[in-house]
């Protein structure tokens, strides 16, 4: 099969190219892509970033195309721009993302040329943006297969921050898949539910769940004592709360809850931030309760680095308001670390083991705040955690992507 994933970006720490944008979406994205392209049966795999420009490379066996400003204007079509005169006279939005529909929609025609010239068997599209409804229907027209996949919904939660015009863009999306039966993955269940709820569906049958995976035999790791780093103590235990800090992640009630513990299991615990901090007073509510040095802010961890953090620690913590997945939990799981979070994550039903997590029903602080307190007293089983953590592995995860691309082709 020759596959063509396009995806917004990826993130490759420290690559001048792909490092402008670090998030678990970037970092997933060229997971999956180099995942599926080490399969057997996939002959070629090319990979499309349109919120930047690359030379082009070989990444493993992703290739990744070529972009630059004088492909895209070699390409322009006037039809794109007329439409996206027209969307921009009928939703006004604001100058920033006016001049980012009008590049999307000027984009369009070099996206085209890449599919037409490829000779593509499929179109993998990651996300929903202001480019895909136009990819669809071209894709449609040209009776090309193609498939969506939705790592998250933005448009159900106001911590999300994002346009109303990027929640109406998502919202007719889904409306969409019923109509036209698009293809599409979601990568938890609770994702589904909350699709089949606002389309107020039983069954969609062109929905598949394909959980994310993760590498479950690291081998390699950078010389790096985290205890000495931090200054953390041996009979300290070391929490991990991995991702950029922000109100959807909500690490802001870890702070208020770990307040509230008794001193005594203040005194056994450390909590680690893995992530960029994008809350303004996160820091700030942490040095007012003198708490700086038992919760401590890492910064942005590289992936390279981030198995040192885990092989190290003792658990992992994950509070976020929405969660399309939690690929830290399964990370965890992998160095035997059980994980502590609240009962309605999305992906619980795929990802619940009570040998390996620890579920809180409230999210008030209090319910944390105990339920941080009981999930360190448990004698947790790492090992086998460890070999829980096989049923996530990135084989079984690409292997579940191509029988999607085989059923949708044939």
């Amino acid at each position: 099969m020759r596959i063509l994933h396009i995806c917004d970006y990826i993130s490759i720490n420290e690559d001048p190219e792909f490092s402008r944008n670090i998030s678990g979406y970037g970092y997933m994205v060229l997971c999956i892509a180099k995942s599926i392209s080490a399969l057997h049966d996939i002959e070629n795999l090319d990979l499309l970033t349109l919120n930047c420009f690359t030379k082009g490379r070989k990444i493993d066996e992703v290739q990744i195309v070529k972009r630059n400003i004088m492909d895209l204007l070699k390409d322009i079509k006037i039809k794109y721009i007329f439409r996206s005169i027209g969307m921009l006279l009928r939703y006004r939005p604001n100058f920033f993302w006016s001049i980012r529909i009008f590049f999307y929609y000027l984009s369009l025609g070099h996206v085209e040329s890449i599919i037409k010239n490829g000779k593509y068997d499929l179109i993998h599209f990651h996300g929903i943006d202001f480019l895909t409804e136009s990819m669809i229907n071209y894709c449609k027209k040209h009776n090309m297969k193609f498939l969506v996949t939705l790592h998250g919904l933005y448009s159900f939660h106001e911590e999300t921050n994002v346009t109303w015009l990027q929640i109406k863009n998502e919202r007719n999306f889904l409306k969409r898949i019923i109509i036209d039966e698009i293809p599409v993955t979601v990568i938890s269940t609770g994702i589904k539910n909350v699709i089949l709820n606002y389309l107020n569906a039983n069954v969609i049958d062109c929905i598949h769940i394909v959980p994310n995976g993760t590498d479950i035999e690291y081998t390699k790791y950078n010389n790096i004592n985290i205890r000495n780093l931090h200054n953390i103590r041996e009979e300290e235990k070391i929490m991990l709360c991995v991702g950029n800090i922000s109100e959807r992640k909500n690490q802001l009630q870890i702070v208020r809850a770990y307040r509230k513990l008794e001193e005594k299991i203040r005194n056994k615990l450390i909590i680690l931030f893995l992530g960029i901090n994008h809350v303004t007073d996160f820091e700030v509510e942490i040095k007012q309760n003198g708490m700086k040095n038992r919760l401590i802010l890492c910064g942005n961890i590289s992936k390279d680095i981030l198995p040192q953090y885990y092989s190290q620690a003792n658990y992992t913590i994950l509070t976020s308001i929405s969660e399309g997945f939690g690929l830290s939990i399964i990370e965890g799981f992998v160095f035997g670390l059980p994980n502590l979070t609240f009962s309605d994550l999305a992906a619980i039903p795929d990802i619940f083991d009570p040998q390996a997590m620890f579920l809180i029903d409230n999210r008030d602080d209090d319910s944390l705040t105990k339920g941080i307190a009981e999930f360190i007293q448990i004698k947790w089983d790492s090992e086998y955690i460890k070999q829980y953590s096989r049923n996530f592995s990135l084989e079984k995860m690409a292997k579940n992507y191509s029988d999607i691309y085989k059923k949708i082709i044939q």
